[in-house]
């Protein structure tokens, strides 16, 4: 190979690499068989439902628990409310409560007075745990879960006398 032969390779290569360089550093392929993608749907809205008249629902434990009887046994309240729904896509839902948690036991929502959480459950007996954040699915407002609410100490804490309350959210979805 001449000496004017490499210059001439050399240069020539530089000018390739000068060029790949500049567009991006990305070869062009030749345009192929081409097809349009369509995409579609419809968005909807949650299920459009009232829960209690959108009035607070209320659990009233009374004015007579006794701090030591206090054990997430006793005192087990249903949580009654009422729900209607309209316009659904589907009778498929699901419920929720969500709320602060207290800083002890597990899936227990905070309350007012230290040491003190509410368990929640579901089911015709309420045996069903159902920590807050968790979901029940259910198939339309006639058959709506039931819930049930609990208070529970916290282990070797001593409960003083005195009201309480805490809260959370009832939220309804598709499922």
């Amino acid at each position: 190979m001449t000496r004017q032969h490499s210059i001439t390779s050399r240069a020539y290569l530089m000018m390739a690499g000068a060029l790949l360089l500049f567009s991006g550093g990305q070869a062009k392929a030749a345009e192929g068989d081409t097809t349009t993608i369509t995409v579609n749907g419809t968005l909807i809205d949650g299920p459009q439902c009232v829960i209690d008249g959108n009035n607070t629902v209320d659990v009233k434990f009374g004015d007579d628990l006794i701090t030591r009887l206090v054990d997430g046994v006793n005192y087990k309240k249903e949580i009654q409310y009422g729900l209607t729904c309209t316009g659904l896509n589907s009778n498929a839902l699901k419920l929720t409560i969500r709320g602060s948690l207290a800083s002890f036991g597990s899936g227990l929502l905070l309350t007012s007075k230290g040491g003190l959480g509410i368990r929640l459950y579901s089911g015709s007996a309420g045996a069903t745990l159902m920590p807050p954040g968790n979901y029940v699915n259910f198939n339309g407002t006639a058959n709506k879960p039931r819930l049930w609410a609990v208070p529970v100490a916290q282990n070797n804490a001593t409960l003083t006398a005195g009201p309480f309350f805490g809260t959370g959210t009832m939220v309804i979805d598709y499922q």
